[in-house]
C-alpha cells in the first residue's frame, strides 16, 4: 500500500487541505492520512493553527471513499476515536511518541477492529518485541512501521526492515523521514508491506514535516518510480536473456 501522509502539512487551512485532496486523489496511490494530535498539543500558541475543524474529516473521508482510496488517521487523541470510528476511518497510525504507551495501544485496539500501523521511530529492540506481541491472536492487520525520526541518511538503517520481517510474523512497513528521496526507492529492495511518506504543497514556506516531505508537484514521478523500480530487483536466479542494449553487438 502506498500511503501519502498529509499529516499536519495542511497548516490548519481547510482550503489548503482541499488542495492536497485534489492532487492526491488523482494519483495512483492507495491511501492518505491526516494527523490529529492530543488536545494539549494545540495549546501551544505556534501549534494552535495546525488544527482542522473536526467535521472537515467527515467531508474528507467521503471524498477519499469516492475515489476508491483508503482514509487513515494518525491519532493521538483517544477522545476522538469514537468520532473517527463513526465516519468509518479505514485504518489508524500510532505515532512513534505513543508506540510505547501500553495503555494507549490497549485502548485503541479495544475500540476498533480496523488495521493499525505502529511507528517505531522512538522504540528500541526490547520495546519492539513488546509491540509485536500486541498482534498475537489478532485477525486484523497490525503492522510495524520501521522509521527513524531523523533526516540523516546514516540514521535510516533500512536493514532493520529485513531483521524485523525475519524476527516477527507480522507485516513491516517503511516510513520515510530522510531528506534524500532516493532512500525511499532504496527501501523497495527490502519489500516493505507498505510505504508511508509525507507530502507538502506550495502555499507555505515551512511545513511541520518539511525536510522529508515530497512536493505535491513531484508526486506523479515518485509514484511512477515506486511502481516500476521493483521490476529491477528480480528473484536472484541468473538466466540467459537476449541482448537488448542499443548500439552494442556481442
Amino acid at each position: 500500500m502506498i500511503v501519502c501522509e498529509i499529516g499536519l502539512n495542511h497548516c490548519g487551512s481547510e482550503e489548503y487541505a482541499d488542495d492536497y485532496l485534489r492532487v492526491l486523489l488523482k494519483e495512483n496511490i492507495d491511501a492518505l492520512t491526516f494527523q490529529v494530535r492530543e488536545s494539549d498539543f494545540y495549546l501551544n500558541k505556534e501549534k494552535r493553527k495546525l488544527s482542522l475543524p473536526i467535521n472537515y474529516y467527515y467531508e474528507a473521508k467521503k471524498k477519499v471513499e469516492m475515489s476508491n482510496k483508503k482514509f487513515g488517521i494518525a491519532l493521538s487523541d483517544l477522545d476522538l476515536l469514537d468520532f473517527f470510528e463513526s465516519i468509518n476511518t479505514d485504518f489508524y497510525k500510532i505515532l512513534s511518541k505513543d508506540a510505547n504507551n501500553e495503555s494507549f495501544i490497549r485502548t485503541i485496539m479495544s475500540k476498533t477492529n480496523k488495521d493499525i500501523y505502529i511507528s517505531t521511530g522512538m522504540s528500541n529492540d526490547q520495546q519492539i518485541e513488546t509491540l509485536s506481541k500486541s498482534s498475537n491472536g489478532v485477525e486484523r492487520k497490525i503492522s510495524l512501521i520501521h522509521t527513524q525520526l531523523s533526516n540523516r541518511m546514516s540514521d535510516v538503517n533500512l536493514h532493520s526492515i529485513k531483521i524485523l520481517k525475519d524476527k516477527y510474523n507480522m507485516p513491516i512497513s517503511y516510513g520515510h523521514h530522510c531528506d534524500n528521496l532516493n532512500v525511499l526507492y532504496l527501501a523497495l529492495v527490502y519489500k516493505p508491506s507498505d510505504l508511508f511518506f509525507y507530502v507538502k504543497g506550495g502555499r507555505e514556506d515551512i511545513h511541520p514535516d518539511d525536510n522529508h516531505a515530497i512536493q505535491l508537484n513531484a508526486i506523479s514521478g515518485v509514484i511512477s518510480n515506486i511502481e516500476n523500480l521493483p521490476s529491477s530487483i528480480g528473484d536472484g536466479i541468473k538466466v540467459t536473456v537476449s541482448n537488448t542494449i542499443k548500439g552494442q553487438e556481442i
